[in-house]
C-alpha cells in the first residue's frame, strides 16, 4: 500500500471508529458515503478540466489561423492569455501560454486520477468491499402531451 492510501485509510478509520453502538455499521456507511462523494467530485473536476482543454484547443486553432479570424476576436483571445495585440510575437506568446495551461490541466487530471485510485483502495481497506459508484435513482419527469396540457390549462383557467 502506498503512503497516501495508508493516510486516507487511517483518516477514515480514526474519524469513524468501528466500535460505534451500531456494530460498526454506522462507521462503514459514513466511510462509504464520503469516499463515494469524494470520487464523484474528483470525476466531475476531471470532466470540467477536459472541457477547459477543449476550449484551449479551440483558442489555439483560432490564434494559429489568425488571418482567418476577425481582428476583434483576435484581440479578445490575445487579451485572455496576456499577449499584447500588435506585438511582434503576440500570437506566439498566447500560443505558448495555451500550451502551458494545457500541460497544467493534464497534470491536474493525473493528480485527480491518483486521488480517485487512492480513495478506491482506501474504500477497500476501510470497508472490506470493492468500490462501486453510487446508483442514482432516476428522477421522475411527468410526460404530458400538448393536447392534455391545454385541456388542464382550460379547466383551471376558468
Amino acid at each position: 500500500m502506498g503512503n497516501s492510501i495508508n493516510h486516507f485509510s487511517s483518516a477514515y478509520n480514526s474519524s469513524f471508529p468501528k466500535n460505534d453502538l451500531n456494530g460498526g455499521r454506522s462507521s462503514t456507511s459514513l466511510t462509504q458515503f464520503l469516499i463515494r462523494k469524494n470520487v464523484e467530485q474528483a470525476e466531475w473536476l476531471i470532466n470540467q478540466k477536459g472541457k477547459d482543454i477543449a476550449l484551449l484547443v479551440q483558442d489555439k486553432i483560432q490564434i494559429e489561423g489568425a488571418d482567418q479570424v476577425a481582428d476583434d476576436q483576435m484581440t479578445i483571445i490575445c487579451a485572455k492569455y496576456g499577449a499584447a495585440r500588435g506585438g511582434i510575437h503576440n500570437t506566439d506568446l498566447a500560443s505558448d501560454r495555451i500550451d502551458e495551461r494545457m500541460i497544467n490541466l493534464d497534470d491536474e487530471i493525473e493528480m485527480l486520477n491518483s486521488f480517485i485510485n487512492d480513495h478506491k483502495e482506501a474504500f477497500k481497506t476501510c470497508t472490506g468491499d470493492t468500490f462501486t459508484p453510487a446508483v442514482k435513482k432516476p428522477t421522475y419527469k411527468p410526460t404530458v402531451d400538448a393536447k392534455r396540457q391545454k385541456e388542464v390549462w382550460k379547466k383551471y383557467a376558468a
